[in-house]
């Protein structure tokens, strides 16, 4: 105040003050500003709690400042989802933030610009991921107050551009994780959704050889069971359901489709099942439609719901053998899946069904409620049964069974056709789900060209069929493609990478199983194995080679 009194009192002088003199007194007041931050940062800094992560240096902010197009910015996303584009300027603060949060931002290891980029790039995830919603008027400073986890969470997942600040926060995120949850034992819906965003993208980030997506999972379904979010909430009308209402709903549901997913896919026991309650969660989004992904939650959920009916129907979630039941009960219920995806299929509208997303899930569907054509048993002196008898009771020498594997062929090669159509950076945003069911969408692909049998049925037609050679080819073009594509994140490369590489060594396997050397055909029994577990071992050792790609770059899986 000082200051500004005698810089005012200098240019009450008129014209016959000296010019001098004014900018004495303005240079004396800058000084004493300069002074007053120098004190007010070194009081701040003493302040600052302990960190891993250290305030960056004035050359590591100087060298950042001339590349945020290449060390902040998420990946820009593409028109194959439906989705805008987040690439607008923004300005960041180079410098650790003093508000009274002890977080990532405060301790200077993100921009606050660049944390906004990330919501605004999450926000236009929604559609791929419709279970945790941030609305448009969540502040940043909203965030890293009521749900800072989440956040992290986000910041995680969008940081694709940077490999190396991106492990930084993934560690950040796994010892909070477990600083809250294990030593605090913390219940919170931020937990809960701060799981489940970084479960669906930890094949980004995590390393295959201490993956934790089923502890993961089932740790966020036991926190929303302990908060009794699964517990029905009387709904008199829609006026009376609040914003945090959906919001639990939407978590639960949430809970539900991530764990299903992953235990299916892993062949692990589920732990939430659909139920009435999730149906009406589902059903009560769709009508309220507070949010537009709301309309994509509810297929999403529909279609897991026929998954689990399928596994269960036909025990796929643990083992490969099919309940004893006649040939003729098992074409009937396969039958009725059929016709529940088709009844599925035409009531998903238009602008629904446009969703890439939505599509694949669609086709993982109907290859799942097919699989069971695949997990069959020959029945010892089956040549001395009348045909009556095999009819009625063999269903591996049945023509059910025949039909089905025909169905379950044509999903396979319908889910692989979808996915080969998206572009190279729609595929480089594929969540962890997708991204298994990719896997076994080749994975039973590859057991109809090699372990299929079926009386009813030429093996060198169904061969021909499956086209299993052309469809790796493109598999291995589209993620060499990909590796190739800019501004994608390198995080996304190295993943693409080891994709690539699988593809690659997925060819001697089958160039030895169809020539007779069974040692690579791996089997449980007579069933093929399709569970991804079982072939998380091989993909890190094929990782872990180092081989050069065609492009020069080892193949690394981090």
């Amino acid at each position: 105040m000082e200051c500004v009194f005698l810089q005012a009192k200098a240019r009450q002088k008129g014209p016959r003050g000296s010019r001098t003199r004014v900018q004495e007194m303005e240079k004396r007041l800058d000084g004493l500003l300069t002074l007053l931050a120098d004190k007010e940062a070194t009081e701040a800094r003493a302040t600052w709690p302990k960190s891993a992560y250290s305030a960056p240096s004035l050359s590591t902010v100087e060298k950042t400042s001339l590349n945020f197009a290449d060390s902040f910015l998420p990946p820009p996303l593409l028109s194959d989802f439906g989705r805008p584009s987040p690439l607008s300027p923004f300005f960041g603060f180079p410098f650790p933030m003093v508000d009274g949060i002890n977080d990532i931002i405060s301790k200077g290891v993100v921009h606050f610009g660049h944390v906004e980029r990330c919501v605004r790039y999450f926000r236009a995830e929604t559609c791929d991921f419709p279970f945790v919603i941030v609305p448009e008027d969540s502040s940043v400073d909203f965030l890293r107050r009521h749900r800072p986890v989440l956040l992290l969470a986000i910041l995680c997942m969008a940081t694709r551009s940077d490999a190396q600040l991106q492990r930084q926060l993934e560690r950040e995120i796994r010892d909070t994780l477990s600083r809250k949850v294990m030593f605090n034992c913390e219940k919170s819906l931020d937990l809960i959704q701060a799981i489940l965003v970084y479960v669906t993208w930890s094949h980004m980030y995590c390393d295959p050889e201490r993956q934790q997506l089923y502890q993961l999972s089932q740790m966020a379904t036991t926190m929303a069971i302990d908060l009794e979010l699964h517990k029905p909430a009387m709904v008199s009308s829609f006026a009376n359901i609040s914003h945090d209402k959906l919001e639990e709903w939407r978590t639960l549901l949430g809970c539900y489709y991530v764990t299903s997913t992953l235990c299916h896919s892993l062949r692990k026991p589920v732990l939430l099942r659909y139920d009435n309650y999730i149906a009406q969660c589902s059903q009560l989004l769709f009508q309220i439609k507070q949010a537009e992904s709301d309309c994509h939650l509810h297929f999403y959920i529909q279609l897991q719901r026929i998954v689990e009916e399928a596994s269960q129907t036909f025990n796929l979630e643990s083992t490969y053998v099919v309940p004893e039941v006649d040939a003729i009960r098992i074409g009937i219920l396969t039958c009725g899946f059929e016709h529940k995806m088709t009844q599925l299929r035409m009531s998903i509208p238009a602008e629904i069904w446009s969703n890439a997303s939505l599509r694949l899930a669609f086709y993982h569907a109907k290859i799942y409620t097919n699989e069971v054509g695949l997990h069959s048993t020959h029945i010892i002196g089956a040549d001395m049964l009348s045909d009556i008898t095999l009819t009625t009771r063999s269903w591996y020498q049945s023509s059910e069974r025949s039909e089905t594997l025909i169905q379950c062929l044509q999903a396979t090669k319908e889910y692989l056709d979808q996915f080969l159509a998206l572009s190279p950076e729609a595929i480089a945003h594929i969540t962890t789900p997708e991204f298994l069911h990719l896997i076994y969408a080749v994975l039973v692909l590859g057991s109809l060209a090699t372990t299929t049998q079926s009386p009813r049925l030429d093996a060198a037609s169904i061969r021909s069929l499956a086209d299993f050679e052309s469809y790796i080819s493109a598999l291995s073009r589209k993620s060499q493609q990909t590796i190739a594509t800019p501004n994608i994140g390198r995080g996304t490369h190295e993943h693409m990478r080891n994709l690539h590489h699988l593809w690659q060594q997925s060819k001697p396997w089958y160039a030895q199983s169809i020539t007779g050397n069974g040692a690579l055909a791996r089997t449980i029994g007579s069933f093929p194995d399709l569970s991804f577990m079982d072939i998380l071992s091989t993909i890190v050792q094929r990782c872990s080679s180092s081989p050069m790609l065609c492009d020069g770059s080892p193949v690394r899986c981090e």
